[in-house]
């Protein structure tokens, strides 16, 4: 069952679209439209992060977010490289 949130403010970026999965422990967060993504890539803790076509942050997929959850991301600290040449 998912749970609509109204909307979060993370670092300046006001996500509007905030959606979570109870079942499947997963967060959702998107500043409109999701399909408007045209680039991918993750974060160093795991989190899938989604970017418009001008190379902003527009969506982020946060798994395992209760406390304990076997499902949560490892930190990867030494990740170098993504699809985005950070």
């Amino acid at each position: 069952m998912s749970t609509h949130i109204g909307p979060i403010t993370i670092a300046g970026i006001t996500f509007d679209r905030v959606r979570y999965d109870r079942e499947a422990d997963v967060l959702y967060l998107h500043v409109s439209d999701p399909s408007g993504a045209v680039d991918y890539d993750e974060s160093p803790e795991g989190h899938h992060l989604r970017f418009g076509p001008q190379g902003r942050l527009v969506g982020i997929t946060m798994v395992g977010n209760r406390p304990g959850s076997s499902r949560r991301a490892p930190y990867r600290g030494d990740r170098a490289g993504t699809s985005r040449g950070r």
